[in-house]
């Protein structure tokens, strides 16, 4: 209904379905080739076509090799060798710029460019998941926790209700007496379901009628997706939703903003600084001739 009345921007309505393969492919590509160009610079202080010439293949080779490197190394998030490396390069291109002996045009402009691109990815990083990942998990706890109260007693209507609406939401639940098991992503069997329950602590139902109050959100994928447990158990009746889908699918939403934000940011400040930098150059070289 708010969708109607204020349509989405069309980056937000992008990112709800999925990025283009190519968005991603071309802001891994942008930030790896800020690397590799920014490596030959710290070697030689100048910005040339053959450092572009080079960069570009070893990018688009880099581009490739991160995800499955990144799953031999056992990496939680596989965008760690591409981004460490950048930010050891550009802390080497700055302390290089404040050194007379060792300050050129092309360190300097790199270093900007590499500082740029870092910390707009962090704000953006940062405005996106801690911030947006953040709100949206409280309006599905919100959500959680409205549909176990309005269902928390023992009338038996109470409990099918509860499940019904779990089997509209394809979420887990599970009752003082009943379990609903939703379609699982290819990635889950039953067994990740009940580590999701053992990691929250709710394996087991409270036989003795004591009182348990569980809300956590996980946005790590070990047990093969993100989840949500809201978990209620008050003198033997028990509302407990694990939800797999909606936290999935804002995990992957917020994502893909952040690869389509970094990916404007990175183009802007790296393809920029190169025309800068040629503009100056053929400036320079104009001037040179004329005073010859």
């Amino acid at each position: 209904m708010l969708e109607t009345l204020a349509p989405l921007n069309e980056i937000t309505e992008l990112s709800r379905t999925d990025a283009p393969t190519w968005v991603i492919i071309l802001t891994k590509f942008n930030v790896i080739f800020l690397g590799v160009l920014s490596l030959f610079v710290f070697v030689t202080g100048k910005v040339t076509k053959r450092h572009l010439l080079i960069s570009s293949p070893l990018a688009l080779t880099g581009v490739f090799l991160v995800d499955p490197l990144g799953a031999v190394l056992q990496l939680s998030n596989p965008q760690q060798l591409v981004v460490y490396p950048l930010i050891g390069v550009c802390s080497a291109l700055i302390t290089q710029s404040l050194i007379p002996r060792y300050r050129s045009f092309g360190r300097i402009l790199m270093a900007v460019i590499c500082f740029a691109v870092l910390v707009g990815s962090l704000l953006i990083h940062l405005a996106t998941i801690n911030i947006k990942m953040d709100s949206q998990a409280r309006m599905l706890t919100e959500h959680n926790y409205m549909m176990a109260d309005i269902t928390f007693n023992r009338n038996p209507t109470a409990q099918d209700l509860f499940l019904g609406m779990c089997k509209t939401r394809n979420v887990y639940c599970r009752t003082e007496s009943e379990v609903f098991i939703p379609k699982l992503s290819p990635f889950m069997d039953e067994e990740d379901v009940y580590d999701v329950l053992k990691s929250a602590g709710i394996s087991d139902r409270l036989v003795d009628g004591g009182n348990r109050f569980v809300v956590f959100t996980n946005l790590d994928d070990l047990y093969g997706s993100e989840f949500q447990v809201a978990s209620f158990s008050v003198d033997g009746i028990e509302r407990t939703i694990v939800d797999f889908d909606n936290v999935n699918r804002f995990h992957n939403e917020s994502k893909n903003i952040v690869y389509i934000w970094v990916g404007i940011l990175s183009a802007f400040w790296i393809y920029g600084g190169l025309y800068i930098h040629y503009f100056h150059e053929r400036k320079f070289r104009q001037k040179r001739s004329r005073s010859i």
